[in-house]
């Protein structure tokens, strides 16, 4: 019995000494080195791919600040530009409102010098010959913000031909009211005193009609022999008129006396 409980005793030592191998002893060192390497591999390769990532990420990055350093570049121009334009509009504003007073007041001397005009041609010689002056004055009497520029140029023609009429001497054809008709007959006008048929008869100016009229009572005396070498003279030739200077009136009274 003593024997027998030896050898299976023994016999137990070697199954337990027989399960307490190594891993080296299960697993062949070929398949450790494999999977090793595999590992090792797949690490490296996430870590190549994670390089890659982070450089294009770090590209797209540096791309997106150069757009945002150009936006803010963009952004500060346009910031200072608006503030320039926002200076000028205030300064364009302030001189627009100046010359809207200066214009009221232009405005303002423009209708009654228009008024003057106006009143003076009516009495004037000169306007039988330009009566579209007399318009010219008529409408800038009722000058405003809407009258067109034109306007102020067609009273500044007006003011420049009056001022030559009156210091010359023209002939010209007018529409002439002899007694209750309108004829047309060739006159002669000096400045804005007197206006004259070729024939040596004086010729009246009708303010509110604005026309040549023949008086009825006929010129006759020394003042009026005169208009008739006047009118048959030569140019550069010298010759005496009569003239009227209070332009008409005076003319007037001693055709009526």
């Amino acid at each position: 019995m003593i024997v027998r409980s030896f050898i299976f005793g023994f016999v137990f030592l070697c199954a337990g000494t027989a399960k307490a191998q190594t891993l080296s002893q299960i697993i062949p060192e070929s398949s450790t080195t494999s999977y090793h390497k595999k590992t090792m591999a797949e690490i490296a390769d996430r870590e190549r791919r994670f390089r890659q990532e982070r450089d294009e990420w770090a590209k797209k990055l540096a791309a997106l600040r150069l757009n945002f350093d150009a936006l803010q570049a963009r952004a500060d121009a346009d910031k200072a530009r608006i503030i320039a334009n926002k200076d000028m509009i205030d300064e364009l504003y302030e001189e627009r409102i100046s010359r809207l007073t200066e214009l009221v007041d232009v405005y303002g001397l423009t209708r009654i010098r228009a008024e003057q005009s106006v009143a003076r041609a009516r009495r004037s010689v000169v306007y039988a010959q330009y009566p579209q002056g007399l318009e010219v004055y008529q409408n800038m009497q009722r000058a405003d913000d809407r009258t067109p520029v034109d306007n102020f140029e067609a009273m500044f023609v007006a003011f420049k031909t009056e001022h030559r009429a009156q210091r010359e001497v023209s002939r010209f054809t007018a529409n002439v009211r002899v007694r209750d008709n309108l004829e047309e007959k060739e006159v002669i006008r000096i400045g804005s005193y007197i206006v004259f048929t070729p024939d040596g008869q004086y010729l009246l100016y009708d303010e509110g009609l604005h026309e040549l009229y023949q008086p009825k009572n006929r010129t006759k005396g020394e003042p009026f022999k005169l208009l008739r070498g006047a009118a048959s003279s030569k140019p550069g030739e010298t010759v005496y008129v009569a003239i009227d200077p209070s332009r008409g009136r005076l003319l007037d009274a001693l055709l009526n006396r």
